[in-house]
C-alpha cells in the first residue's frame, strides 16, 4: 500500500486530509506507529519521506516582503504558540512549518533587533 493511501486511512483529524495540493495534513495528526507497521518501515523513514513528498508541493525559494509581513501580523495577533502557530501559518502560506519558524527566527527577529 502507498504512503500517501496509509496517511489517509490513519490520519486522527477526518478534515486534514482532503484540501488543494495535501498541505493541510499535518505530521502530528498522523499515527505514523501504524503507517510504519503496515510498510514495514521505521517510524522515521515514513516522516520523512511523507515531508519530502509535501515539500514538492509547497512554496520554495525565498520568502517575499508580503509572506513575511503575514507571519509577524500572525505573531504579534497570536503570540509565539509553539507547533500550532507554525502550522496554521503552514496552510496560509503554503511553505513547510519548519521553514516559517525558521524565518521568523532567523531573520525576522534579527530585523527587529537591528530596528531598536
Amino acid at each position: 500500500m502507498r504512503l500517501r493511501e496509509l496517511v489517509g486511512e490513519h490520519t486522527n483529524d477526518p478534515n486534514s486530509g482532503n484540501t488543494t495540493q495535501g498541505r493541510s495534513t499535518t505530521t502530528h495528526s498522523i499515527n505514523w506507529s501504524e503507517i510504519s507497521k503496515a510498510m514495514n518501515r521505521l517510524y522515521m523513514d515514513c516522516i520523512r519521506q511523507w515531508e519530502k513528498s509535501r515539500a514538492s508541493v509547497m512554496k520554495q525559494g525565498r520568502f517575499i516582503e508580503e509572506e513575511d509581513e503575514i507571519i509577524r501580523k500572525r505573531i504579534t495577533e497570536w503570540g509565539d504558540r509553539g507547533r500550532g502557530l507554525w502550522v496554521s501559518l503552514e496552510k496560509e502560506i503554503g511553505r513547510p512549518a519548519k521553514s516559517i519558524s525558521q524565518r521568523y527566527r532567523n531573520i525576522l527577529t534579527k530585523n527587529k533587533k537591528q530596528k531598536k
